[in-house]
């Protein structure tokens, strides 16, 4: 081999003993003298092939991409604001000419946003530029027997709307089933698949529900009211271990047929978060979409008085409701939304003091199913005042914390008409009321938090758009 033929120094070499000194009398350019036997001329990635001791000047051929801050650039063929200027004296040290593609890498990225910017504004002039609008959205749905075919309602109003992308979702009970046929309807058709899903499993579930005594198929009203109260008030005295001593569930064959939950396992399509109450320990498990089973979802929706606990891994467990209805924090936690949509359905406040013992009952079943809600909430108030503004400038995740958004669409109006028993009811006229209830409510609370356009009639003195920050001294 030619003693003098130029070459690449290979990268094991720049970080060994084996990396060659400068050789001296050079204009210091990147010529090197190899250590040991065999002396080679070495060419860096600036040098063209010129001969020792001239000039060296970086060839834009040559240049390979320099990396500033964890970000490539590509400075090949630049000619914005005319950069080959900067060459004519070019640092004769590679520390001094990285500087200098960094540099020009710089010029060209400011030079690139100027024009898309330029470019963005003459769209808009013309009235051919349609901003993008999607929002991510997570939504946190709270259980309720058959009214969480209001939830069914919201959820098809919001899958509706091509500007709205649900991040994540988290439920219990009702509201956990709505998100897992929702997110199994979303991996197998998108937003269609998913509305079909979810229009699909309400009407199975009222098929199902009509042959059973309750319905009002088999009690006319005005029986079929007190016949549900009938019912729940043997439930209080004999237990379903006796009543039901096989554990038939019939929603556990509706979500066999409808879900494939191996499939939502390996690719979901969204983060979701399924609660169920320990029942030896009293605590809240959440099931994440990697690990979601027909069981953990029946979990989630077993009430003590009507069905037998389920056993998930070995545990038992009880109706996620009573610890968690529906989770907010773990989802607040694990959703990278800006905004997060609480769906809820039991009511907070209550007018006159109940007196009636079914009143009573009533108005303990609201209390209990609604305060982890109020926990959750009153901690994320207490978390954005100790934070504070200092906080928020050092800490990435108090920052977060106070951009949250939080928005509240209730059924308080749908649940004041009804009686205690109605979350019992699955008549397909009382379940489509309720879902027509739920698009309205999801109808008015668009257009109240984003400007969208109403396409349903909105339902006065409803409050939808209860919006408030973590922190509320802001």
């Amino acid at each position: 081999m030619n003693p003098s033929a130029c070459f690449m120094i290979p990268a094991s070499a720049r970080h060994t003993g084996q990396r060659g000194r400068a050789r001296p009398g050079s204009a210091g350019g990147p010529t090197f003298r190899a250590t040991g036997a065999g002396t080679r001329r070495r060419r860096s990635r600036y040098d063209d092939g010129h001969p020792p001791g001239s000039p060296c000047l970086p060839n834009p051929k040559h240049l390979a991409p320099p990396r500033c801050g964890g970000v490539s650039f590509c400075c090949n063929n630049i000619n914005i604001l005319n950069p080959y200027r900067h060459f004519q004296h070019a640092p004769a040290s590679s520390s001094g000419r990285r500087a200098l593609i960094c540099h020009v890498a710089v010029h060209k990225l400011a030079a690139m946003m100027v024009r898309q910017r330029l470019s963005k504004a003459l769209q808009q002039l013309s009235g051919r530029y349609r901003a993008p609008a999607r929002r991510r959205l997570a939504v946190a749905l709270q259980g309720g027997g058959s009214h969480g075919a209001f939830t069914w309602g919201v959820l098809d109003r919001l899958l509706e709307d091509e500007d709205i992308v649900i991040d994540a979702a988290s439920g219990a009970s009702a509201g956990a089933v709505n998100a897992v046929v929702m997110a199994s309807g979303l991996a197998r058709d998108g937003r269609d698949g998913a509305r079909a899903a979810l229009a699909r499993f309400w009407r199975q579930t009222s098929t199902r529900g009509s042959f059973s005594p309750l319905a009002e198929s088999f009690v006319q009203p005005p029986f079929a009211s007190a016949a549900r109260l009938a019912f729940d008030l043997s439930s209080r005295l004999f237990s379903p271990y006796l009543t039901n001593p096989l554990g038939l569930n019939p929603l556990r064959d509706i979500l066999a047929e409808m879900v494939d939950f191996e499939a939502l396992r390996r690719a979901p399509p969204l983060r979701l978060l399924i609660a169920a109450t320990h029942v030896g320990e009293g605590r809240t498990r959440l099931f994440h979409e990697r690990e979601l089973s027909l069981d953990a979802v029946l979990a989630s929706t077993c009430l003590p008085l009507l069905h037998q606990a389920v056993a998930v891994d070995g545990e038992w467990y009880w109706d996620g409701g009573y610890t968690a209805n529906p989770p907010l924090l773990p989802l607040i936690a694990t959703s990278r939304a800006a905004h997060v949509l609480i769906v809820q359905l039991t009511p907070m406040r209550s007018g006159a003091l109940p007196t009636a013992s079914p009143q009573i009952v009533r108005r303990l079943n609201q209390i209990t199913f609604n305060t982890p809600l109020v926990r959750e909430l009153e901690a994320l108030a207490t978390l954005g005042t100790l934070y504070g503004r200092t906080m928020a400038l050092l800490s990435p995740a108090a920052r977060r914390l106070r951009r949250l958004r939080l928005h509240r669409i209730a059924a308080e109006d749908e649940y004041a008409a009804l009686d205690s028993t109605s979350p019992m009811t699955l008549d397909w006229a009382f379940l489509t009321r309720l879902r027509d209830a739920g698009r309205s409510a999801a109808d008015e609370w668009l257009a109240q938090a984003f400007g969208h356009k109403v396409e349903t009639p909105a339902l006065a003195g409803r409050d939808t758009a209860a919006t408030c920050r973590t922190n509320p001294s802001t």
